[in-house]
């Protein structure tokens, strides 16, 4: 698999929440399909240059966010991809929690984006 993650190690921002963000991104835009293997811990540190726990601690963040599934002795594997996903998980949070505008614009809204997927 060539999975190609770019780290900026100047720009302030810690190596782990880069790494979270540019999986979580492929997940999202289906560039890591449902059910695919992510790079062992180890494997990916190795290629990154980076402490296997940092590697170790992003898939946790993304398990905890329900992106990945880790499979102890298996490996890490994508539970979910497609921005179709997100769009539906935003609008059940805003339909669930009630959230609407005097005129119930946010329901209509949120309506909307999950039929357009």
């Amino acid at each position: 698999m060539a999975l190609e993650i770019v780290l900026n190690r100047r720009g302030g921002v810690p190596i782990r929440d880069q790494l979270v963000t540019q999986l979580e991104l492929k997940i999202l835009d289906g560039s890591l399909a449902h059910g695919q293997r992510l790079p062992s811990v180890r494997s990916l540190a190795r290629r990154l240059k980076v402490h296997h726990n940092t590697v170790s601690a992003a898939y946790q963040d993304l398990e905890e966010a329900g992106h990945v599934e880790l499979q102890r002795g298996s490996g890490v594997f994508v539970r979910r991809a497609g921005v179709s996903q997100l769009r539906l998980e935003r609008c059940g949070t805003l339909l669930g929690a009630g959230q609407t505008g005097a005129d119930g614009s946010i329901r209509e809204h949120a309506t909307d984006v999950a039929g357009a997927s």
